[in-house]
């Protein structure tokens, strides 16, 4: 069994068909955890699959960032998604969950347990669409994920190597997670081309369309997608006969730069060379290099000596250079991901400013004298028995007294403004000079 078939699962169209926010990461560490399931035949409680192996099977082999995994096991875990919103299955259902219940990385390994509703919806499911893992790797826009694993879905669902899928154009941007505010002239240039043509530059399928219109307006989109009669892997991943994936990551991990080195050294660069070139270029210049030596030899090109010709494509990059629209759209993304993450940052530091703030208030709480102490307690508990306050937070008094956490929580949260009266305690921005000087 080739590699390909090795990382072939069996996705139900209901799961194919869900419609929520998760970034491309998310969507392929889904995937991998169905697989992974299927492989273990859904057997309940926790599971363990190897980091290693996550890695590959996204596309990430020489990737050890397990920032990316946990904030996607933190998106799979708390993320609403709802399933079958195109009806393709035979069975009418529609229904909401989160995907994980739970999602821990602990000793180079990933161990999640799945949410039971949605095992129910993969263990039984009316329809399969067959999906390759190791194709999937090869996709880099979210959009294109979701489109090449719906086509497939119509391909295994009508059991043809050809489709015609008609589709109202608001049911596409529904699949997709676009507001419908984004006119379909953008719509149309910013996320269906571009992932069209991905998918068919990158997976075992292509892809044509037209639209149909009502007057002016765009209200169908018509898909003809076809399987090709022959597909290779870009990076050629499929070089071998290999009884697992797990063989090809262990075999990848001895090597101390990890899988891009072994990919060098199977197109014939030496050890060294190859360790010198991951040091000096980028993971993406070197697979786009990789990726346009491939090209060059199915176009029929005659390179006698590989090794030589992919030394010198990456040293001085061979890769189509972009337009400038296509290196202003770069920047403008680069822009807008640079002010994303400077966000997140932001806010993360203020959760930790957050919880300073509550530590600082139960420390001054605790050196107030004891009977001080109980005035405040009891000052409080007698607030919250009046009739401003909501019905839950009497019942947790009521079951757990003031040992309740939400109970605690109201009490030194009101605390905070009598206790706290430091500049770092009492605002954010001083609170961040105040980090800065203790990390000079």
């Amino acid at each position: 069994m080739d590699l390909l078939e090795q990382t072939l699962f069996y996705k139900p169209t209901g799961t194919v068909q869900i419609a929520n926010n998760f970034t491309l990461i998310e969507r392929k560490i889904l995937n991998a955890i169905i697989w992974h399931s299927q492989k273990h035949k859904f057997k309940p409680g926790e599971h363990a699959l190897p980091i290693r192996d996550v890695f590959h099977l996204i596309g990430l082999d020489s990737s050890r960032n397990q920032d990316v995994l946990k904030d996607a096991i933190r998106s799979l875990v708390g993320t609403v998604v709802e399933w079958n919103i195109l009806g393709a299955d035979r069975v009418d259902e529609w229904g909401v969950c989160t995907f994980l219940a739970s999602g821990v990385i602990r000793n180079g390994k990933l161990q999640y347990i799945l949410n039971p509703k949605i095992v129910e919806k993969i263990n039984q499911p009316t329809l399969y669409a067959k999906i390759q893992l190791l194709v999937q790797s090869q996709i880099r826009k979210r959009h294109a994920l979701v489109l090449y694993e719906f086509f497939l879905d119509a391909l295994s669902r009508l059991q043809k190597t050809s489709v015609r899928v008609v589709v109202p154009v608001v049911q596409v941007y529904e699949l997709l997670s676009v507001n419908t505010e984004m006119g379909y002239k953008f719509f149309n240039r910013d996320v269906i081309k571009p992932s069209l043509a991905e998918i068919t530059k990158h997976t075992d399928v292509e892809v044509t369309y037209e639209a149909n219109k009502d007057g002016r307006r765009v209200v169908e989109l018509v898909f003809n997608v076809k399987k090709k009669d022959s597909f290779q892997l870009s990076l050629d991943f499929d070089s071998g006969r290999l009884d697992h994936v797990e063989k090809l990551e262990e075999a990848r991990s001895a090597n101390r730069v990890g899988g891009l080195q072994a990919l060098l050294e199977h197109y014939g660069v030496g050890k060294r060379k190859a360790q010198a070139l991951i040091k000096t270029y980028d993971d993406e210049r070197i697979r786009g290099n990789i990726e346009k030596l491939l090209q060059e030899k199915r176009s029929g090109k005659t390179i006698n000596n590989v090794p030589a010709y992919l030394v010198k494509a990456i040293e001085e990059d061979y890769r189509p250079k972009p337009s400038p629209k296509e290196q202003e759209e770069e920047q403008a993304r680069r822009k807008r991901e640079a002010a994303a993450k400077k966000k997140k940052e932001r806010e993360a530091l203020k959760a930790e400013w957050e919880r300073f703030r509550m530590e600082r208030t139960r420390e001054y709480f605790a050196k107030q004298p004891p009977e001080w102490q109980e005035e405040k307690r009891q000052t409080f508990l007698k607030t919250l028995e009046g009739e401003g306050s909501s019905d839950v937070v009497r019942a947790s008094l009521r079951k757990n007294g003031f040992e309740s956490p939400m109970v605690q929580g109201m009490f030194f949260t009101e605390l905070r403004e009598e206790l706290l009266t430091r500049p770092e305690e009492l605002e954010f921005e001083k609170y961040v000079d105040f980090q800065k000087s203790k990390n000079s």
